[in-house]
């Protein structure tokens, strides 16, 4: 069921940059730890770890039989997503350059954001007990905090 929660996050009609080169343990993955990204999903998870195909650090529910997800993606500016033409798009421009949120219909009660910071574009995904649009909005915003 995770790996099709993964995929319905890329299936929002994003697409996926790709960014060449992915650590070990990506970036992304020491931006938050476990407890953090448990607040904003709403059940304990695992420690973070490199998402498909390199992209990112997804944090799984600590509990095998949860749906739940949290992914984090960074990619050059350059690469920024413009999901303008989405149903359920609303521009965020008070969280920074680009910033937009989406209420993700391939999953139920999932949502996805993203915002330039800096010379990064940086997207989240999240499906957890306690996902809201607030929640999600609530992690870009700490996101823009720390890079």
């Amino acid at each position: 069921m995770r790996s099709a929660i993964l995929v319905a996050a890329f299936a929002v009609g994003l697409g996926s940059p790709s960014y060449s080169a992915r650590a070990a343990t990506p970036l992304e993955c020491t931006m938050f730890s476990a407890a953090e990204v448990s607040k904003y999903l709403g059940e304990p998870v695992q420690a973070g770890r490199a998402g498909a195909l390199d992209e990112g650090c997804v944090w799984h529910p600590v509990d095998d039989d949860s749906d739940g997800l949290a992914l984090l993606q960074m990619f050059p500016k350059t690469k920024a997503d413009n999901p303008m033409g989405h149903a359920r798009y609303e521009a965020r421009p008070d969280f920074g350059e680009q910033g937009y949120i989406v209420k993700d219909l391939s999953t139920i009660g999932s949502f996805t954001g993203g915002v330039v910071v800096g010379e990064h574009f940086y997207r989240v995904f999240l499906n957890g007990p306690t996902t809201t649009k607030e929640t999600t909005l609530e992690w870009l915003k700490k996101i823009a905090t720390r890079r």
